[in-house]
């Protein structure tokens, strides 16, 4: 079963992440965690993370996907306006959506959380200083007034620098992918 958005607050604050257990707390294998639950509580923020990962990707694929996201999105509301059905989801109107704003909010309200807790468990620094670069980008558009779908372009000024004091992969994991 997939998890729903409603129980990944309740995933990201109990069992083993309350406890701090991560992979690191059994010498690097997770083969360590004995009980069922904590087991299947990894599986499924797992697939929470990767579910939700795009605002911890790098920023051009952030953008591109956040684009792609919200068509999709506004296609639905204008679908279910044009048939007289419920909009499910009224921000998503393409009149007047501020993609910024709603990148802004997904990350408040869904994302930092699970992540500070999944980064605190697996140690992927590069996950959280995307997380954070792409929401200052969000920001920095937002307060740019640049909201619409088709205002918003890479080419918009923005400071990145490179990620900053990344630990080096050690030799061992370098062909694990």
């Amino acid at each position: 079963m997939v998890p729903t958005f409603s129980q990944h607050r309740v995933d990201v604050t109990s069992g083993v992440f309350q406890n701090h257990m991560s992979p690191s707390d059994c010498g690097g294998d997770i083969s360590m965690l004995t009980n069922a639950d904590e087991v299947n509580l990894v599986k499924r923020m797992m697939i929470k993370c990767a579910d939700v990962s795009n605002p911890t990707r790098p920023l051009k694929m952030c953008v591109e996907w956040a684009r792609r996201i919200a068509e999709e999105y506004f296609t639905q509301t204008d679908e279910e306006k044009a048939n007289h059905l419920p909009v499910v989801m009224p921000m998503f109107d393409r009149t007047s959506c501020s993609i910024p704003k709603s990148q802004m909010g997904f990350v408040d309200f869904i994302i930092n959380d699970m992540f500070e807790a999944w980064d605190a468990f697996i140690d992927m620094p590069e996950m959280l200083y995307h997380l954070r670069s792409n929401y200052q980008y969000w920001k920095d558009l937002e307060e740019k007034g640049v909201t619409s779908l088709g205002d918003i372009s890479l080419k918009q000024p923005c400071s990145l620098s490179p990620i900053p004091n990344l630990p080096n992969i050690p030799e061992k994991h370098s062909n694990a992918y």
